[in-house]
């Protein structure tokens, strides 16, 4: 998650404000690149122009609704790119980009900062999942957090078994020793 918080203020540094506000969004909420690309400035601006404390948006995917907070990091790249951009219209697209032109302002940014890997929005998303995991040690609470349906699938996705169903197969491997 470290990465794509530098990656965001990386873009940012070099006056790439859009740029790291998609970073921001797909890290910071764990969103999915078609979800980050349908945001609306309404969906995260009051009308005053005001970042809101909490958003909440339906995935494309699962149709399900989700409130996501903020983080301090992600308002201060919200801000700085919605003071660029100056929207008029609160209802269009924060992002005027093609998933296309997304999937390489992303991997344009891991290459400039010498990133290794294969690295795509949704790693973003990942980093994000893997993230809130480590600070729950809850896989329940971390699918809930990420939209998520099956907490077993989201352990899957991230590469974890938790620690203590690790533990529980090393108990059963020592009581069943010959």
């Amino acid at each position: 998650m470290k990465k794509a918080v530098a990656m965001a203020y990386f873009l940012a540094g070099k006056g790439r404000l859009k740029h790291a506000a998609l970073v921001a969004v797909c890290a910071g909420f764990g969103l999915r690149i078609g979800d980050a690309l349908d945001l609306r400035w309404s969906t995260v601006f009051t009308d005053g122009g005001r970042i809101k404390e909490r958003v909440t948006l339906t995935e494309r995917k699962t149709k399900q609704s989700r409130t996501l907070k903020v983080l301090p990091w992600v308002r201060k790249i919200l801000v700085d790119y919605y003071g660029e951009a100056r929207p008029s219209d609160p209802e269009a697209p924060m992002f005027d980009l093609s998933r296309q032109r997304a999937w390489a302002i992303i991997k344009k940014a891991a290459s400039d900062m010498g990133l290794q890997g294969r690295i795509a929005p949704h790693s973003l998303r990942k980093a994000f999942c893997d993230f809130v995991y480590e600070n729950t040690r809850d896989p329940v609470m971390t699918a809930r957090i990420t939209g998520h349906t099956n907490p077993a699938q989201l352990l899957h996705y991230i590469g974890r078994l938790p620690e203590e169903e690790e533990h529980v197969w090393e108990r059963m491997a020592k009581q069943l020793q010959r």
